[in-house]
């Protein structure tokens, strides 16, 4: 769906005009602006109503504030959609995470999975697995190592790292970059 969308969503932010293209067949609108109602690209295709979020945040992540605003705008009783898609520059909070988790009429898309859908669009190498499954996962060193990933209790970057001592010594292990500053203990391990 996304795949579609993302093209008329630049198309229609470049040009704030209605445009659609041939493959695709969605029709998208830029709305953005002062008094939007928290939707910036209105999309449409076999009578159904799709809302895009877009939020070009280069040092804050969003907050569950701006998940349940945008998910008021989706269920608007005198104009709902069918879903929505919140698209971020940076990446959503575990807390917004948590707010739009099990409800199928929205989904996140943070900067990472945005440049995959990019490439995607434009014909770029992308995995052959759906690049929407290809978040990092604990069992999977390799993929975990191409992505940051982030401490849920201070929010700084997990590196991965062996264990010198103990009963797991030479397994690795996520570990908290601000250990050091702040003495976070937080770990996670490889299995």
């Amino acid at each position: 769906m996304v795949f579609g969308i993302i093209p008329e969503c630049r198309s229609a932010s470049l040009r704030n005009r209605r445009s659609a293209s041939p493959e695709s067949s969605y029709d998208a609108e830029a709305i953005g602006g002062a008094n939007d109602g928290g939707i910036d690209v209105v999309a449409r295709k076999d009578g159904k109503k799709y809302y895009i979020q877009c939020k070009k945040f280069m040092t804050r992540e969003v907050t569950p504030h701006d998940v349940r605003d945008f998910l008021g705008a989706i269920t608007n009783v005198n104009n709902p959609a069918e879903k929505g898609y919140f698209i971020t520059t940076n990446k959503f909070t575990l807390a917004a995470e948590c707010a739009a988790e099990g409800n199928p009429r929205i989904e996140l898309i943070d900067g990472l999975r945005l440049i995959e859908y990019y490439k995607m669009a434009h014909g770029q190498n992308m995995p052959e697995e759906n690049p929407v499954d290809a978040r990092p996962r604990v069992n999977d060193v390799s993929r975990q190592t191409q992505s940051p990933r982030t401490c849920p209790r201070c929010r700084g970057e997990l590196v991965l790292r062996t264990a010198k001592h103990g009963e797991r010594a030479g397994k690795q292990f996520w570990g908290c970059s601000n250990f050091a500053k702040t003495d976070c203990t937080f770990t996670e391990n490889v299995q």
